[in-house]
Parts: C-alpha cells; sequence; structure tokens
C-alpha cells in the first residue's frame, strides 16, 4: 500500500515536469514562427539599411554644375538642383560651401563679399542666414549635413567646392571650412559619396587642405591652372580646370597641356562643358565640346551647367 502511493506520486511529478516541459518547447517554438501575440515593433526593412553602401557607378563622367540649376530652372545650390542631377544619372553633382559662426556648413553661392542673403557667412550663423531669406522656389538654404543625406540615400556623389573667401582673414577661414566639412564626411561615413575641390588661389590654403583631405581619406581636386611640374612638386594628384581660361577649347596647346598633366601622374577635370555662352569657365563652340567629347576618358570629370544635353551629346558620338 504504502508503495504504491510512492508509484503514484512519481507518476504525478513525472507527469507534471512532461507537462512543463512541452509547455516550454511550444512556447518557444510559437516565439520562433512569431506566433505569440505581443508589442514589440515590426521588422525593419533589411533590404533598405546597407551598413556600407557604394556609390553607384554611372559610366559617365558627367558632374551636374550645382546640380544643372540653369538646365532644370530651379535655383543653384537646391535641394531640387541637387535631385534633378541623381535623376540625370550623373556622375555626381557639384555644390559650393561656407561655414557659419556656429559652425554649420551651409551649401550656396555667396556673391563677391561672402555673402548669402545679405549677411557674412562667418559672422552669422545657419538659423540668421536662413531667417535672411529662402530660395526662389521656396526651400530654406540648405545644409551639406542634407545633401549628404540625399547623396548617400541615392548613391550618387557630391563634389564639394569649398569656395575662396577674399575678405581680411580668409585663408583661414577656407582652411576652418575644408576641415568642418571632413569632419562631417568622416562623422557620416560618406567618404565614398564625397569628392572635394579646393580653391587654388593661396599654396597654403591648398597645402593644409590637402592634408586634411588626406587625413580624412578623402579626394581632392586643385582649382588651379599651376604647371604638372608644380603639381608634382606639391604632391598633389588631380588638376580641375577653368575649360575657357587654362584648359582650352580643343587647340594644339590644349592637346599639349592635357598630355603634360597625364605625363605626369596627374588627374584632369574641367568646368564648364555648356550648350551656350554664360559662364566664363565654360567652352561651348561646336568644335570645342566636341574636343572634349572626344578626349572624355583621358578626364576624371567634365562638369556642365547643362548636364542632360552633354550626356545627350555624348551619347549621340
Amino acid at each position: 500500500m504504502h508503495g504504491t502511493k510512492i508509484q503514484n506520486l512519481l507518476k504525478q511529478k513525472v507527469g507534471i515536469d512532461m507537462k512543463r516541459r512541452f509547455a516550454t518547447i511550444l512556447f518557444v517554438f510559437c516565439a520562433l514562427l512569431g506566433c505569440s501575440r505581443d508589442n514589440y515593433p515590426a521588422e525593419p526593412d533589411w533590404d533598405r539599411i546597407n551598413p556600407d553602401p557604394e556609390p553607384v557607378e554611372t559610366g559617365n563622367r558627367v558632374v551636374a554644375h550645382r546640380g544643372g540649376s540653369a538646365e532644370a530652372g530651379v535655383p543653384d545650390n537646391s535641394i531640387a538642383a541637387l535631385k534633378y542631377a541623381i535623376s540625370l544619372g550623373c556622375y555626381g553633382s557639384e555644390c559650393d560651401v561656407y561655414w557659419t559662426s556656429d559652425g554649420r556648413i551651409v551649401v550656396a553661392h555667396a556673391d563677391g563679399q561672402s555673402r548669402i542673403n545679405g549677411l557674412v557667412t562667418y559672422e552669422h550663423t545657419l538659423a540668421e542666414i536662413r531667417a535672411a531669406g529662402k530660395l526662389s522656389n521656396g526651400e530654406d538654404i540648405p545644409t551639406l549635413e542634407e545633401y549628404l543625406d540625399i547623396a548617400m540615400e541615392s548613391n550618387t556623389r557630391l563634389v564639394i567646392d569649398i569656395k575662396r573667401i577674399d575678405n581680411e582673414g580668409g585663408t583661414s577661414y577656407v582652411v576652418k571650412c575644408a576641415e568642418k566639412v571632413c569632419d562631417l564626411v568622416k562623422e557620416k561615413n560618406a567618404s565614398e559619396y564625397v569628392i572635394l575641390l579646393c580653391t587654388g588661389y593661396n599654396q597654403s590654403v591648398m597645402t593644409q587642405a590637402w592634408a586634411l583631405a588626406k587625413k580624412a581619406g578623402l579626394e581632392m581636386a586643385m582649382n588651379s591652372g599651376r604647371s604638372a611640374y608644380e603639381y608634382t612638386a606639391l604632391g598633389f594628384k588631380w588638376a580641375n580646370l577653368s575649360a575657357a581660361t587654362q584648359m582650352g577649347a580643343g587647340t594644339a596647346e590644349s592637346d599639349a597641356l592635357l598630355k603634360s598633366y597625364l605625363d605626369a601622374g596627374i588627374g584632369v577635370s574641367v568646368y564648364n562643358i555648356d550648350k551656350r555662352s554664360g559662364d566664363g569657365n565654360a567652352v561651348y563652340s561646336g568644335s570645342g565640346v566636341q574636343w572634349y567629347i572626344n578626349h572624355r576618358d583621358s578626364f576624371r570629370m567634365l562638369c556642365s551647367n547643362y548636364p542632360k544635353w552633354l550626356l545627350e551629346k555624348i551619347k549621340e558620338s
């Protein structure tokens, strides 16, 4: 009798243990299948999350000057202009940048006295510059952060022109802008999306900006018509030249100049190859445009105020 009670108790315990194990297995199974009813957020869309995307290789060298705003009929250096360049599948979109007194980088083309909306960029905050006026299409003056976010989302390049400032202390301001841009690009892990252009009017600015770009792992082209020998001596690797005043409109001199850079291992890009006159740096004659199209594989970039037109011309050739 006593033995029978013990056996019954053991059976009950085993039964309870089996039920508990079954319940545990069922819970885990349901959890894995997603059958539990909980309040956790939905799984993210991993197809849209790429921790290390690379810019799309476009198969062309065309860069939209100020986003191709002249062709698109939108304000230069606007979000609308950037999106226009992206819609064309350009190699990149060029933009102009300055830094503000509160350490922000604005995308805009200041006047000859470094003013945006009538305010000297480095003497005023981003909020003050924006409060002073909007772009003609109603946009706020954009920041480089906003530009980078759009470029990274769409897998396109930004060709960022660190603009010249002639005011007192201008050299230090340009170097400071280069430093801020490099820091921002590093912070956003956006180096694959950025090419820098540096004003070439001052050798000290050029060498300091070059050092900052190298430290940040960024490519930098110098807006300077210095000879290939000077580029080599300074350690620079990329010359960004005015098509009209430095590279020329496809003459024998243009051939010789291009060869001198390439033979020295210096990359070359030009601004601008255009549909019509209006930009003092642009080549727009039929023969000049065709020379650049014929030699396009020798250039790292062909910048244009009319990128759609230039892409079509290249396609026709």
